[in-house]
């Protein structure tokens, strides 16, 4: 009775043990299983070189090496895709894939050059055409590099918005910002484009009423084209089947002010005398050509700052004709330290008495 019972025992806890090991078992296989398919989820990138690409099982290995095409592609692949001429590679690997259509890699190679062309629309194209072509790669090649080259454009269109976002973007950005949306199929960004187009335009429009001239003149100029790209992308958008954002109220901009031209011309005369003062060593009728600008137009302040200027650059003459190699150098030199100072004495004497 008690050998029995023992035997009992002992097939229970086996039978136990058994259990324990499939069920492990079962486990492990398909933690593996799930970090296999993990691996195959996110371990191909689309910008990978160096990533093995498996072959159709349409593709005949044969007939490809005995026609010598191989060379001609490997060729193709180092004199032009790898050295930046990716309009030369789309050429070749279009060719390629008309006598070759099963051999995976040259669809790759082909994706690439469309990608780094600008062309993500042509890169995603290329690959589904290859999946349709070679189903039996979908899932080992074709849709996990799909999914890779729409993360790569999801990153540039994440980068380029931080540059619309926190520095002045220019139509250009704006516009490559909108297609990447669009093929992105992200609607609401995309509509986030029209908005900080139309945005820009209403910035120029507000700015003309600050100036006047040949700047109100570019101010208008810009949001009438910020205008005209938010209208363009809109258009585009409902072309798409989708509600662009609505625009704006229409605000009325000022009439271009008259270019007063003898004004500008003055305001650029003062700036290049300014300018010659600050950092060349300006002539002592320079300096009173300025002085009499800015009195004429009641600029006292810079008036004043010209003034110490003056006096600044006859204390640094007098310095300069103590170490002088001649005594007529030093003659010449302390003669215009002389006139720079009664200018500043003369210049002292005009601003006594003014605001």
């Amino acid at each position: 009775m008690e050998m029995k019972l023992r035997r009992i025992i002992h097939h229970l806890a086996m039978t136990h043990l058994v259990t324990a090991h499939l069920v492990m078992g079962i486990s492990l296989g398909a933690a593996v299983g799930s970090v296999s398919a993990q691996e195959r989820r996110h371990g191909i990138s689309f910008t990978d070189e160096r990533l093995f690409i498996p072959d159709s099982e349409s593709f005949n290995d044969g007939s490809y090496l005995s026609s010598g095409v191989g060379l001609k592609f490997g060729v193709d692949k180092r004199l032009t895709y790898l050295s930046g001429d990716y309009a030369g590679a789309v050429i070749a690997f279009e060719e390629a894939t008309r006598t070759y259509r099963y051999m995976a890699e040259i669809w790759v190679y082909l994706a690439r050059a469309y990608f780094y062309s600008e062309s993500p629309e042509l890169a995603k194209q290329t690959l589904e055409r290859a999946k349709g072509m070679m189903p039996d790669l979908a899932d080992r090649l074709w849709n996990p590099l799909i999914g890779s080259l729409l993360s790569e454009i999801r990153q540039r269109a994440n980068q380029e918005q931080i540059q619309v976002d926190f520095y002045s973007p220019d139509q250009q950005k704006i516009l490559s910002l909108f297609r990447l949306y669009i093929f992105l199929e992200d609607t609401k960004a995309a509509k986030g484009v029209i908005d900080t187009a139309h945005q820009r335009a209403t910035e120029m429009r507000e700015r003309t009423t600050m100036v006047a001239g040949s700047s109100q003149a570019t101010y208008i100029d810009q949001a009438e084209q910020w205008d005209m790209l938010a209208a363009s992308l809109s258009s585009e958008m409902s072309l798409l089947g989708e509600q662009p954002p609505p625009a704006p109220p229409a605000s009325v901009a000022p009439e271009p002010v008259p270019i007063d031209a003898a004004a500008e011309q003055a305001a650029e005369r003062e700036r290049l005398l300014q300018l010659r003062i600050d950092y060349y060593h300006a002539s002592s009728s320079e300096y009173e050509e300025l002085f009499d600008a800015y009195l004429l137009r009641g600029d006292t302040r810079r008036a004043r700052i010209l003034a110490e200027r003056a006096r600044q650059e006859a204390a640094r003459l007098g310095l300069v004709a103590s170490v002088a190699a001649t005594i007529q150098d030093e003659e010449e030199i302390k003669q215009k330290a002389s006139t720079m100072d009664s200018l500043n004495k003369a210049f002292d004497a005009q601003l006594s008495g003014q605001p």
